[in-house]
């Protein structure tokens, strides 16, 4: 811990004054802790902190404070201090690298991706959500002028951003006048990435259609566009599965606190988790596509909620396209499997059973070992994506929880049973439980046809 906090008052000191004090000072700490058996790793990391300070000095000293040394510098002082832990000093050596590297080289430098990216990781790891945000946006303008917008290599800073603006959606962080501008957000930036492949003749990437899965999902979980003489199996179908979710959620709860005495937090948990899982029911809006009034505010409706159905289906099939031509069987029945998701996503259960029959054909047809693969659940939709998101969660404090699932055949969540947890709260139990009780998952598949599948063991963290 002497170290630590030597080395973090050392950072606050680059500077002509007091660094060559400074490496001394580091060194003989240094051999404390290596006496006190720190790991080598840590202590290497240490001395090179000490090293790259004093020669940082030495520089300023004989040349001045924009020499392109000092930008290398301050980039090697910012990775042994990640690697230390210390991000909020790797964060300022990060920083002053970005500073001489822009009077060097230039704002569009390629050396300058490098760097804007640590600045952003250094965010993400000190949960500053806000500049995170700015940096990962930076990042995205800096690759855009150093690449023709076309470019392949554009997409994977497409892809952070749709991310990003997924798990501002999921995690609710937009205002309450706009519940939707981070999935728009998303929306359009998949738009981005659909062109470029499109253009390229390329097949998608399944990072591509996982994101393309959960983005519309969750649009489709916001506003259900029906016509006018669907509202009523609409209505039923709302009705059949907030039900569920009620009962889902209430299994929760009463296996968090089984115990009698426990009864009333029991019901205010069930009570908590039910209110959760009416705020999540998406909106039901009726249009009559024959009408000749109201066509401008159901197309802008349809452009975003019911166009983004079809234009993701046909990513998948292209993507399905793409593998079998170039014979590439095994993704090409991972592609027949994301199609399966996709119908049973939105409904389309006789499509998606069809299609999980067809992939069970292929697979045997072609010998391949998915078949072990697909004898059990598979997380899809905002479940399949989330631990690739950044954790845009608030709260002081971290829970983590065990439980088993128990899927029908349609993908949906039928029962939880919480096993082990550390969470106390049963206000955050009742969240976790909404949350969960809304994920889907493709089905276990027996000789190609979904069954349900019992006990299917989750791990989950929780900050509330």
């Amino acid at each position: 811990m002497q170290m630590i906090k030597v080395v973090l008052v050392q950072v606050k000191l680059v500077g002509i004054c007091a660094c060559l004090f400074a490496a001394v000072q580091s060194a003989v700490y240094a051999q404390q802790i290596a006496d006190e058996g720190i790991p080598n790793l840590q202590l290497s990391a240490t001395d090179s902190v000490a090293l790259i300070m004093q020669q940082i000095e030495l520089v300023e000293a004989a040349e001045n404070t924009f020499s392109p040394r000092l930008g290398e510098l301050s980039f090697d002082l910012g990775v042994q201090l990640e690697t230390l832990g210390l991000n909020e000093e790797a964060l300022g050596a990060f920083l002053r690298a970005d500073q001489n590297m822009k009077v060097r080289d230039g704002l569009y430098s390629d050396t300058r991706e490098i760097i804007v990216r640590k600045i952003y990781e250094q965010h993400i790891a000190l949960k500053d959500w806000d500049d995170a945000e700015v940096a990962l946006e930076n990042l995205a303008w800096v690759k855009a002028r150093n690449l023709d917008a076309m470019s392949v290599d554009y997409v994977q800073v497409l892809q952070e951003l749709v991310e990003w603006n997924l798990a501002r959606d999921y995690y609710q962080l937009d205002e309450d006048d706009d519940t939707s501008i981070s999935l728009r957000r998303a929306h359009s930036d998949l738009e981005k990435i659909y062109d470029i492949y499109y253009s390229k003749g390329l097949p998608f990437d399944n990072r591509t259609v996982e994101l393309s899965s959960a983005v519309n999902h969750r649009m489709a979980m916001k506003v259900n566009l029906v016509a006018i003489g669907d509202r009523r199996n609409a209505g039923i179908f709302s009705s059949r599965r907030l039900s569920l979710r009620y009962e889902v959620v209430e299994s929760a709860c009463r296996s968090q606190y089984p115990d009698p005495e426990l009864q009333e937090i029991s019901d205010h948990c069930v009570s908590l988790a039910a209110m959760h899982v009416r705020s999540q029911e998406p909106e039901i809006v009726v249009f009559d596509p024959w009408a000749t009034s109201g066509v401008d505010e159901y197309n802008q409706a349809d452009l975003f909620f019911s166009r983004s159905y079809f234009r993701g289906k046909d990513v998948i099939v292209n993507q399905l396209a793409g593998f079998q031509e170039t014979q590439d069987k095994p993704s090409a029945l991972q592609a027949i499997l994301n199609l399966a998701d996709w119908y049973l996503l939105f409904g389309h259960i006789n499509s998606a059973e069809e299609t999980y029959a067809t992939a069970w054909n292929y697979a045997a047809q072609e010998q391949l070992g998915g078949l072990l693969a697909m004898s059990r659940p598979q997380p899809i939709s905002i479940a399949g994506v989330i631990r690739g998101l950044p954790e845009l969660r608030v709260g002081n404090r971290q829970g983590d929880a065990e439980f088993a699932v128990d899927i029908g055949a349609n993908g949906e969540v039928v029962k939880i049973e919480f096993a082990d947890t550390n969470i106390e709260d049963e206000a955050a139990i009742a969240l976790l439980a909404a949350e969960f009780s809304n994920y889907r998952y493709r089905p276990a598949l027996q000789q190609g046809v979904p069954i349900s599948a019992d006990g299917y063991l989750v791990d989950a963290q929780l900050f509330y």
